[in-house]
């Protein structure tokens, strides 16, 4: 009986843990990603309101004439990407940029960077990127709009790297799956003790008689053990 009833305990317990522990870790994965997109957020913003004051040309095209703005649009790219290693960049609304940081960095034709650039140009931050778990090599895209005198100017857009996050995200889930463990470990000590305080009765009863059959008639078992139907 013993055999049968402590691998239903294991498993029930098992399947509480796992209920528990998988909407945990996936609430974990979520929390860090979207710290990392409010981060991303608040720096396209700052970046937007610097923007927002660069004179640029009807044609989008770069600045011939020296602009202090501009420049120092260009300078907070530059160290932005040198110190969080994050591409980052404000495009005019023809796709040409104003300022990006590396100098290389272009906007793409299609991808995930060119749908967020073409959802700011309605006026709008881009949507939150789609979750990027620890086994994928995903990059976050945030875009917000610049807008000038009502209207969409130019659009700033950060592609993030996920390194950190991912490691962070699979830390946590390290630190969850070893709670889980010895949760569950715990869980196999109280099952066996458990098994072994309910079915006492039933050993002691066959305990007797056993030694009823092997001729021991004198062998009794207490009346007042064991649950109603043993002790009848």
């Amino acid at each position: 009986m013993r055999a049968r009833l402590l691998p239903l305990l294991i498993v029930l317990m098992a399947a509480v843990l796992l209920a528990l522990g998988v909407p945990l870790a996936l609430s974990m994965a979520s929390a860090q990603q979207q710290r990392v997109v409010v981060d991303r957020i608040d720096d396209t913003a700052r970046f937007a309101a610097l923007a927002q004051f660069v004179t640029d040309r009807p044609t989008g095209s770069r600045q011939t004439v020296p602009d202090e703005r501009l420049e120092t649009l260009r300078r907070e790219l530059a160290s932005y990407h040198d110190v969080y290693g994050i591409r980052a960049g404000v495009f005019y609304r023809s796709g040409a940029p104003m300022a990006n940081a590396p100098d290389d960095w272009a906007l793409p034709a299609g991808g995930e960077v060119r749908a967020a650039f073409d959802e700011a140009l309605l006026s709008r931050r881009s949507h939150d990127p789609s979750q990027v778990w620890p086994w994928q090599r995903g990059r976050l895209v945030v875009a917000s709009p610049v807008i000038r005198d009502g209207d969409v100017a130019a659009v700033v857009v950060t592609d993030s790297p996920t390194g950190q996050m991912r490691a962070r995200i699979l830390h946590g889930w390290l630190i969850l799956g070893l709670g889980e463990t010895v949760a569950m470990l715990v869980a196999v000590g109280a099952a066996l003790r458990l098994t072994g305080w309910v079915l006492r009765p039933v050993r002691v009863l066959d305990a007797t008689t056993h030694d009823i059959a092997t001729g021991r008639l004198k062998s009794r078992v207490a009346e007042a053990g064991g649950p109603p139907e043993l002790r009848r």
